[in-house]
């Protein structure tokens, strides 16, 4: 069976669908409307809805459009008034699969406790150390979404080289994963590639001018067709977090949607380009390396360390800009984020020939999934916005040495300065002397003797017998 295409919308009293399956025959629909769910099957067309209120069969109606093959079902609602929340998420819409076997976790009431947990996250202080995952005496540490998955990459060693930075992470603990990070960016910094992007900013000043679409669109909330094409194709599932694990996956969509953001910039949204796969995931320490960061200032520190070390562009205003750009994505709510997350789902599907679109399994599948349900989202990430923008990070925190090397260059390039200046003053003082001496060689000339050998007197004896 197919999932057909379909938009949502709603007023006071109707629900509204428009339902795209073209060259079915209107004799053998069959609709079906009872409390939350709604069913519509037209073969090959199979569409089961289940909405946050309830519905009415009554009064309800039906129009198919044979010109674009489109069905319009006006669905009455049992509350006149009520809104139904997030029409616009169709995962979310989705109604779950009947399982043949009995889940051993079932999720029957959120209640006040998992209010009150998202409350907490909202007044979290991101800029202190959170608890990480519990190790004790683990032999195998997850990774993925929430680190909910393992033995995956285990089983792919030839492609692992070309999916993450680490040769065993199954078996890499959550520690060992930063140090191991951390290391590799030290060896794989290049003073020379940073100072000739520090002085050489031609390409750069472009790219700081460049406004990508989260800056220039009036409205960040609107999700397109090819938004909405990829929401069809996401399962809809519940996810069991623990509060210390819903932490860990906000401070990771931090350095996910900074390496998206790096790379709209510096390509200017170009789609077709075919690094980006490769920047997204090396720039994002979460994607590339399977690390875990503990609070807002490791999660920001980490995109800093990793954008000045891998990708064409390492420029420090570079940097800084595109953590502005995270915070305005953030701030725009969740809406805005998953925009983002289905634009790096289709980078890494898209490249074939990357086994990257194994990270849409591991992570951004379930990000774009999660992101649609979690609970008072906006306001979390807004409040992870506020404490990266609080967060400073100096050249001298980075441990690479930043500071020092920009202050030998500068140092030999005043030197160099220094040096022409003395060698321009040399040649100018030169030039003045040879001046100088063919004034002289004119004068003599012009002062010669006349031809009749008579000698003129000198002027001091002109000007006496003047006076006399």
């Amino acid at each position: 069976m197919l999932t057909p295409h379909f938009a949502v919308d709603q007023n006071d009293i109707y629900v509204t669908l428009e339902v795209h399956a073209p060259y079915t025959k209107v004799t053998e629909v069959e609709i079906f409307v009872e409390g939350k769910k709604f069913t519509f099957y037209a073969k090959p067309y199979y569409l089961r809805l289940e909405f946050p209120h309830e519905l009415l069969d009554e009064g309800s109606s039906s129009t198919y459009n044979s010109d674009n093959g489109k069905y319009k079902i006006i669905l009455k609602k049992a509350v006149p008034g009520c809104v139904f929340e997030n029409l616009d998420l169709l995962t979310t819409l989705l109604q779950k699969h009947d399982k043949s076997k009995i889940p051993c976790i079932e999720v029957v009431d959120k209640g006040e406790f998992k209010e009150r947990e998202h409350n907490d996250l909202v007044s979290n202080d991101w800029l202190k150390l959170a608890p990480g995952p519990a190790t004790g005496i683990m032999t195998i540490f997850g990774y993925g979404f929430a680190n909910q998955k393992c033995e995956i990459l285990s089983n792919m060693q030839e492609e692992l080289p070309d999916i993450v930075c680490l040769k065993n992470p199954d078996v890499t603990s959550y520690e060992d994963r930063k140090l191991q990070r951390e290391a590799a960016e030290e060896e794989k910094f290049d003073s020379d590639h940073y100072l000739a992007d520090l002085y050489d900013t031609a390409e750069i000043d472009d790219i700081l001018k460049y406004k990508p679409w989260w800056m220039k669109s009036a409205n960040l909330f609107e999700l397109d067709a090819n938004d909405t094409a990829q929401l069809l194709k996401l399962p809809n599932k519940e996810f069991l977090l623990q509060y210390s694990e819903e932490v860990t996956v906000y401070l990771a969509l931090f350095d996910i949607i900074f390496g998206y953001c790096y790379d709209v910039r510096t390509t200017a949204d170009d789609y077709e380009n075919v690094e980006s796969a490769w920047t997204i995931k090396m720039l994002s320490a979460t994607l590339s390396c399977c690390d875990t960061q503990h609070n807002i200032p490791d999660a920001v520190t980490a995109c800093y360390r990793r954008s000045l070390c891998y990708p064409q562009y390492r420029h420090w205003e570079l940097t800084e800009m595109v953590v502005q750009d995270v915070l305005t994505v953030m701030k725009g709510g969740r809406r805005c984020v998953l925009r983002c997350l289905l634009a790096i789902m289709q980078k890494f599907h898209k490249h074939n020939d990357s086994p990257c679109y194994i990270l849409n399994d591991l992570y951004i599948k379930d990000y774009c999934v999660w992101i649609q349900k979690a609970h008072n989202c906006d306001a979390v990430l807004n409040s992870l916005a506020q404490a990266a923008k609080h967060t400073v990070v100096n050249k001298s925190s980075l441990n690479l040495d930043i500071d020092i090397l920009e202050e030998a260059a500068r140092l030999v390039l005043k030197e160099e300065a220094n040096s022409t200046q003395i060698n321009t003053e040399s040649n100018a003082t030169t030039l003045c002397d040879d001046e100088l001496i063919d004034q002289l060689t004119a004068v003599s000339l012009n002062d010669s003797p006349p031809a009749s050998g008579k000698h003129r007197k000198p002027l001091i004896e002109e000007i006496n017998d003047g006076d006399r």
